[in-house]
């Protein structure tokens, strides 16, 4: 792969990161909120807390993405 491959799945790994670490914040507004934890059954609140783990373990995994590419970028300058 050239690095402009790379850079490119890069910048598109950073973009979806991002995102989702805004998708994360608003979960975590909702189940740190005792408003909005009221209205929801003890249920949904264990499936949220799951869901929100599970974005975090991906959101980890979209930044070990984006730093090996970032690794490879500086192994294919230096060739």
């Amino acid at each position: 792969m050239e690095i402009e491959e790379i850079r490119e799945l890069q910048n598109k790994l950073q973009i979806e990161a991002n995102q989702l670490v805004n998708k994360i914040l608003n979960l975590e507004d909702v189940l740190f909120s005792r408003r909005e934890v009221e209205k929801i059954t003890r249920t949904q609140i264990n499936l949220l807390d799951i869901q929100l783990s599970a974005m975090k373990t991906y959101y980890r995994v979209l930044r070990a993405r984006i730093e090996d590419f970032e690794y490879e970028i500086r192994k294919l300058e230096n060739e």
